[in-house]
């Protein structure tokens, strides 16, 4: 079940907080696999709403020295 038809993932440059608010969910849950976000398992991001895929993403970006 790949949900991620057509949905491209920004370059890590482009993950400003706004461009994130503005991603579709489906959009997120593609983000953040493709980071694989420590805080969550595979069942986890496939069934995360909006709100905790941006605190994972958000996390994982901070590790990394990004935005």
């Amino acid at each position: 079940a790949d949900e991620a038809e057509g949905a491209e993932v920004p370059a890590a440059g482009e993950l400003t907080p706004e461009a994130l608010e503005a991603m579709p969910v489906v959009q997120l849950r593609v983000l953040a696999r493709s980071l694989n976000v420590e805080g969550m398992s595979r069942r986890e991001i496939r069934d995360a709403k909006k709100e905790p895929l941006l605190a994972e993403i958000r996390a994982c970006l901070a590790r990394r020295g990004q935005r």
